[in-house]
């Protein structure tokens, strides 16, 4: 069993699916996870086609952080930093699927 992950209280995820964050968006309440990948595994049960998107997180420089494709973004559990409300902005670009015959 592995050790259990360090969190720091709860905060809240706040997911926007246009860059201006001009659409309403999701919000789900959580523990402050220190890194990536908890908070897409706990976000995919309320959100399971958010597996179809591109991950970017806002960072405290007030910067779009891009963690790629999900799946990249939940093997590579890049670090995040939660703002001073404890919020942490997400924004979820669609993935277009595109064959090619």
């Amino acid at each position: 069993m592995s050790p259990p992950i360090e969190t720091h209280g709860k905060g809240e995820v706040v997911m926007h699916t246009t860059l201006g964050m001009t659409n309403k968006p999701h919000s789900v309440t959580m523990a402050c996870f220190p890194t990536l990948a908890p908070i897409l595994q706990i976000l995919t049960r309320k959100f399971p086609s958010m597996t179809e998107s591109a991950i970017s997180v806002f960072d405290v420089d007030g910067e779009w952080e891009v963690a790629g494709p999900f799946t990249l973004a939940l093997k590579d559990d890049m670090d995040v930093t939660w703002n001073n409300d404890f919020k942490l902005f997400m924004l979820l670009k669609r993935l277009s699927m595109y064959i090619c015959i």
